[in-house]
Parts: C-alpha cells; sequence; structure tokens
C-alpha cells in the first residue's frame, strides 16, 4: 500500500535540475527577489505560462471561443453566489493583488490564506465564509484564464 502511495506522489511531482551561467542565476534570484518568491516558484510559473500557450497554439479558434463563453457564464454565476466579495476583493488587493492585471493571482490567493483563516476564526458562525473563499479562488483563477484566452482570440497584428 505504501508503494502505492509513494508511486502516486512520484507522479505529481519531480524534480528538475540545470545547471546555468552565474549571470543567469543571479537574474534569476533578483527577479525572484522582486516578486517575493523562490526561485523554484518563479521557475515553475515561467513553465506553467509558457506550456499553457504551446497548448494554446495547438487549440483552434472555435474550441477557444467555446471555453471562453463557459469562462465567462461561470463567471457570472460565481460573482452572483460569492456572498462576501466585496470582502475578498479588498483583501486581495491588500495582499498586493490587482483585478486588472491577474498574471501573479495564485501567489496572491496562497498569501491571502492566513487573513482569510483569521477571517474564518473571528467569524465562525457564518458558514459561508469558507465556501466564498473556495468559490473566491475559483473566480480569480477563471477570471486569470478568461483574460489569457482573451489575448489568444485578439487578432495578431504583424
Amino acid at each position: 500500500m505504501s508503494n502505492q502511495n509513494s508511486s502516486a506522489s512520484e507522479r505529481r511531482n519531480r524534480v528538475l535540475t540545470a545547471l546555468v551561467p552565474v549571470s543567469l542565476h543571479e537574474a534569476f534570484k533578483t527577479a525572484s527577489r522582486k516578486a517575493g518568491k523562490t526561485i523554484s516558484q518563479l521557475i515553475s510559473e515561467l513553465m506553467r505560462d509558457y506550456l499553457s500557450r504551446q497548448g494554446f497554439e495547438e487549440i483552434n479558434g472555435e474550441e477557444l471561443a467555446a471555453r471562453l463563453d463557459l469562462l465567462l457564464q461561470s463567471l457570472v454565476a460565481l460573482s452572483s453566489s460569492i456572498r462576501h466579495l466585496d470582502v475578498y476583493v479588498k483583501q486581495y488587493l491588500e495582499t498586493g493583488g490587482d483585478i486588472g492585471d491577474l498574471s501573479n493571482a495564485e501567489t496572491v490567493l496562497e498569501k491571502m490564506r492566513p487573513r482569510v483563516a483569521m477571517l474564518q476564526e473571528r467569524d465562525s458562525t457564518d458558514r459561508h465564509i469558507e465556501s466564498d473563499w473556495l468559490q473566491f479562488q475559483k473566480y480569480i483563477l477563471y477570471k486569470k484564464e478568461y483574460r489569457i484566452l482573451q489575448s489568444h482570440l485578439q487578432p495578431r497584428r504583424v
């Protein structure tokens, strides 16, 4: 049984090590400090963004438009169902997030966790706080994906 668990965790995460010139390492180190992230987080985000862009190039515009429409419907439904949306948006902005630029959305959401936990402890009678938090995370990530898809559907200028 432990072999199954260890093999499952091995499939989720793998160590990727690369030898790079000192100047490149220093550039990553500087960029990670400015972004408030570790070098590993920065590289993971860069790789994820690169791979997502590569995947988009293989999908045709019709499929992107359908996904865009589905995301828009989900965003409208989520925004109307999150009872404490204003509280979470305010915390998102106070934590360094920018609703106009969601490029660091995952990092901001992660930084929000301790504040959300305090909110949940402070108002333990409100059963909607936790479900609202989960929906807010989904809302922000859908909004980010929506904007990325929108940018891929924009006509490219040569």
